[in-house]
């Protein structure tokens, strides 16, 4: 069975090649492919409201690029950059379901709710540093505005997991509840 499935995926797989500075996919692009990187580095990035790219991450030789997007088609959720040149294996959506269209339905259904979940998570973290940033330039207690972001994220994670009786984040010794 891994041997079918190693063959079956050799098959899927494209080799592409990225020269430093070439654009892998942008913000808002579809999602569904995977690229597995096998050599070199990339930015992965936002863009800010005055068009400037925020590098919040790099991934090199080894990491996958697209996992997010593969179950659930949604759009790319940042931009990915080749930082030097890149050497990548390309599955296209379509390849990748036919590499798992033995696995069972139920745990596809588990992959796309983890693959949604994560993507929540992004989201507020993103947010929560957009909020951050916010403050740098604002004459205010950074310890107080991230007590508040944290209450903020907490109540959206609780709110977007659809459990409200779940208490999702423990609370720090030593700091107090109320801000």
């Amino acid at each position: 069975m891994r041997e079918s499935m190693k063959r079956r995926s050799t098959e899927q797989a494209h080799a592409k090649e990225y020269t430093p500075g070439e654009s892998l996919f942008r913000t808002g692009d579809p999602g569904g492919d995977i690229f597995i990187i096998k050599k070199g580095e990339v930015s992965l990035s936002k863009t800010d409201p005055q068009g400037k790219d925020i590098e919040f991450a790099r991934v090199g030789a080894g990491e996958i690029l697209g996992s997010m997007t593969v179950l659930n088609r949604n759009s790319r959720t940042a931009n990915a950059t080749a930082i030097d040149h890149v050497s990548a294996q390309f599955i296209s959506h379509q390849g990748f379901n036919s590499l798992v269209a033995s696995v069972p339905g139920w745990l596809k259904t588990i992959l796309k709710d983890l693959s949604n979940r994560c993507n929540t998570a992004n989201e507020n973290h993103i947010q929560a540093l957009d909020q951050i940033k916010g403050l740098e330039n604002r004459d205010v207690d950074p310890l107080i505005e991230a007590k508040k972001i944290a209450k903020g994220l907490k109540v959206l994670y609780t709110i977007k997991s659809g459990n409200r009786d779940v208490e999702p984040m423990s609370h720090p010794r030593n700091v107090p509840r109320e801000i």
